[in-house]
């Protein structure tokens, strides 16, 4: 990538930024020029890049920069970089509060960091993990493990405030919320008695898991709950049941044969068959 280029106009610029989704799905490898201060969303989403290396002058990393780079083992940030860090598998602030992306196959387990409070969206989308180790400094991690196929086991310092698993899902203590759901840990799951509501993708791209039992306490069930859970038979909707988000909450799932609500439930019925929600 070069550090400078010339127009008819301005002369001889710095190259400074690189755009949105500009290199998304295209490269297999990159140099990042000293001069470069922003990387824009989607930047490298979906390259097959193995290696990145983030210069000093990097202020800004967008959102999903780096995500679905599925032949990621190693990230590298320059020593005297002053917004970011790295243990060459995570991007990090540079403090190591926040976790933006882990490198998709650096390993099959990994334990994060100590001392990191907030896990970015999609931070661990696509990796190769069997298992992952969570510390009791996590606070807000909701939506940081879309789309893993491989993970089995999520472990959760007993300390964490915020946060429990029963080592196959993880639940929100604070507003009793199941978050996500080990992708390769069964096919079949019950979701814990207590839990309030179902977060958005928790079960999103789960094509293995065939039945989902949903608690009498169950309030709301958030958007892409079930997207593309094309194993899915059947679903039973309690009386508790309020409010089912419209957008693409069982988009895709093409073995869904039928739609069940209880009887007394207040604001959701079906035509009789279970077909229509």
């Amino acid at each position: 990538m070069p550090e400078q280029y010339n127009d008819n106009i301005h002369g001889t610029l710095p190259v400074t930024a690189l755009e949105d989704c500009c290199f998304i799905d295209y490269l297999v490898s990159v140099t990042i020029p000293p001069t470069i201060k922003t990387i824009g969303d989607y930047a490298f989403q979906g390259c097959g890049l193995t290696t990145v290396s983030i210069p000093k002058s990097v202020e800004y990393i967008g959102r999903l920069a780096f995500s679905f780079c599925n032949m990621l083992k190693s990230i590298y940030v320059d020593n005297d970089n002053e917004y970011f860090s790295t243990d060459g598998r995570a991007l990090f602030s540079q403090d190591k509060k926040k976790l933006y992306i882990y490198a998709e196959r650096s390993g099959d387990s990994y334990e994060i960091p100590n001392g990191v409070s907030i896990i970015a969206f999609a931070a661990f989308s696509s990796t190769t993990l069997s298992t992952i180790t969570i510390p009791s400094s996590v606070i807000d991690m909701d939506t940081a493990f879309l789309y893993c196929d491989c993970l089995q086991l999520k472990i959760i310092d007993k300390r964490n405030e915020t946060y429990e698993t029963d080592g196959r899902a993880i639940y929100n203590k604070t507003n009793k919320k199941i978050t996500c759901y080990a992708t390769a840990s069964g096919n079949g799951y019950k979701i814990k008695n207590g839990t309030k509501i179902l977060g958005s993708e928790a079960f999103e791209c789960n094509r293995k898991i065939e039945t989902i039992v949903l608690p009498d306490t169950l309030c709301t069930i958030e958007e892409c709950a079930f997207r593309i859970c094309w194993s899915l038979k059947s679903i039973f909707i309690p009386a508790s049941v309020s409010s089912i988000a419209p957008n693409n909450t069982f988009l895709g799932c093409d073995s869904l044969s039928s739609i069940a609500i209880d009887d007394t439930n207040p604001y959701y019925s079906t035509d009789g068959h279970g077909e229509h929600l």
